[in-house]
């Protein structure tokens, strides 16, 4: 995931405070986003004039004042539409001790899916009533979340994940005023984003301002927390069902592994030892399970049948419920299915290659190949054609941590399985060596072209996909290119009880001239989404790729603002 932060700064009639805390935010060379909530002539005045000498401050004017939450909901918006990944909200007024900021954005950018929070540590300047009144917030809000671990709930100083956040702020209205602060970290609780906690020193000056109506504010922290106990049942059960979790469009890499290594280890013995046929009951019971707690996959999959069903003019199965549990459930049988593959691949009876000979041409050429495929079909099914017609030296390139507990269980059910597994958690130049003794050796590398980068990088390039613009990896042809060896596209379809294997060959050779290389790249993924478009058209329920293909948040996002 990218780290592109920058500074939210709400300001409200604290400007010359605001002038001190911005004169300190400089030494960290961030852009700045300072808002304006609607503070009178002289602060305003005063205001524009530090935005005019910063060129890293861009000001963002309120037409009037809406409260430190809603100030501080219009910056973190703002900084998500310019760009930005991260929005550490920093307080005007000076209370926090700004020198730990360091280490909140090393905690950051160690682990970016992950909200940064302060806790404070305060000194003896605290007025009385503000600590006994924070103790109170504290026992609500464990109640609200049943848990311990969120440390404080009123700090505001905070390095907010932008993507997770912003979709939380469309999601559900969160309040304006100081209440703010409490909601969005429960809520954000709710929704299962991690949560880092880090101390800092906490100030109130004798000549500070505050902003806190005790009558007023007192009374909406009540009532926030009267509808936060009311919702909290069906919110801890979403949460502890895994409904509810972080960005609703994740990067795929970022998506942890679902079920238990026990109930994969269960089935499996099941398959191994008393047959295929008495496991197969089984997968209609596990798909609905992970139908009923997949938020993520399912609306995926509805947005992904949405977009066949207008591409393909009516055409293709109807977006609704019952065809997206049918995805679902035609990925439950192919699991079942990879299971035979991987302990015996010979039990696959019923496999249709009409394009066997480009796969012995690929074999007996000697050159070795690169062969791409997708998350359309079964792509373990190449074990099954290799065991039927005799072929070996294929060696599959995967993500381990995205599915450590199936290839661990598939490990130990067949010893042997791993031999021909290259795991990777991130491509870089030792993999690209190993890759190229395989091919050096006349052998076979298969990888997929519809999963972007695992480092989040950018490397993507933009191909029209079912009628709408999605992100494919550059990373398959750029490897095509540097192995220079012959590409084939290789898909295996569930068709009439069995399988049937569709391969082509995409190129002799991959060349990416230095002058046309961006069109190059465009014009390979191009011509692969067009085949995985045709292939979903003709096999619409058999796309197991579960994430927001077209979700554009993966493209390189600048370093600064704008001012």
């Amino acid at each position: 995931m990218l780290f592109n932060p920058c500074f939210i700064v709400p300001a409200y009639n604290h400007s010359r405070a605001a002038g001190g805390t911005l004169a300190k935010l400089a030494a960290y060379g961030l852009p700045v986003v300072l808002i304006d909530d609607g503070s009178d002539a002289e602060n305003a005045g005063l205001l524009r004039e530090l935005a005019a000498a910063n060129p890293l401050v861009r000001l963002l004017v309120l037409p009037a004042n809406v409260g430190k939450g809603g100030a501080v909901m219009a910056g973190l918006r703002s900084a998500f539409e310019a760009g930005f990944t991260h929005g550490m909200q920093v307080d005007a007024d000076g209370q926090h001790d700004l020198t730990v900021l360091a280490e909140f954005l090393a905690a950051g950018r160690g682990e970016p899916e992950a909200m940064v929070c302060g806790y404070p540590v305060y000194d003896e300047s605290i007025p009385m009533g503000r600590k006994l009144g924070r103790h109170l917030t504290h026992f609500w809000v464990w109640v609200e979340t049943w848990s311990f671990s969120i440390k404080d709930s009123m700090c505001g100083f905070r390095l907010y994940p932008l993507g997770e956040t912003c979709a939380l702020l469309d999601e559900c209205a969160l309040p304006m005023r100081m209440n703010f602060d409490i909601e969005i970290l429960v809520r954000l609780y709710w929704h299962r984003l991690p949560m880092i906690w880090r101390p800092v020193r906490v100030t109130y000056p004798a000549d500070g301002r505050s902003h806190f109506k005790p009558f007023l504010d007192n009374v909406l922290i009540s009532w926030m927390h009267t509808r936060l106990v009311c919702a909290m049942p069906w919110n801890l059960s979403r949460r502890w069902l895994g409904r509810a979790g972080g960005h609703p469009n994740p990067h795929w890499s970022k998506v942890k592994e679902r079920g238990s290594r026990w109930g994969l280890a269960f089935t499996a013995w099941v398959h191994r030892y008393l047959g295929r046929w008495l496991a197969l009951p089984l997968v209609p019971l596990i798909v609905t399970y992970f139908f009923l707690t997949g938020r993520t996959a399912r609306q995926a999959t509805r947005g992904y049948l949405e977009r066949l069903f207008r591409f393909t003019n009516g055409q293709s199965p109807r977006p609704n419920i019952w065809n997206t549990y049918r995805v679902f459930l035609a990925f439950g049988f192919s699991a079942h299915d990879k299971l035979t593959a991987w302990l015996d691949p010979r039990l696959i009876t019923r496999l249709d290659f009409p394009g066997i000979d480009l796969m012995r041409e690929a074999r007996e050429s000697g050159r070795g190949a690169l062969i791409i495929g997708g998350h359309l079909g079964n792509l373990e099914m190449m074990r099954a054609v290799a065991a039927r017609y005799g072929f070996k030296g294929f060696h599959a390139v995967v993500h381990f941590a995205h599915a450590a507990k199936f290839t661990g269980v598939i490990k130990d059910a067949a010893p042997d399985s791993a031999q021909d597994l290259i795991h990777v958690s991130n491509f870089g130049p030792e993999t690209a060596m190993r890759l190229r003794e395989i091919i050096d050796r006349g052998e076979c590398v298969v990888i997929v072209g519809d999963r972007t980068s695992v480092s989040e990088n950018g490397q993507t390039v933009t191909a029209d996909f079912l009628g709408e613009s999605a992100q494919f990896p550059r990373g398959p042809f750029i490897l095509a290119a540097a192995l220079e060896c012959p590409v084939y596209l290789f898909f295996c379809m569930r068709h009439e009880g069995g399988y049937k294997v569709m391969a082509e060959k995409f190129a002799d050779r991959v060349l990416l001239p230095r002058a046309r290389r961006t069109e190059e790249l465009a014009a390979l993924a191009r011509r692969y989404a067009q085949c995985l478009e045709q292939l979903c058209i003709a096999h619409p329920l058999q796309w197991f790729n579960f994430f927001d293909f077209w979700n554009p948040r993966h493209a390189p996002a600048p370093n600064e603002a704008r001012k």
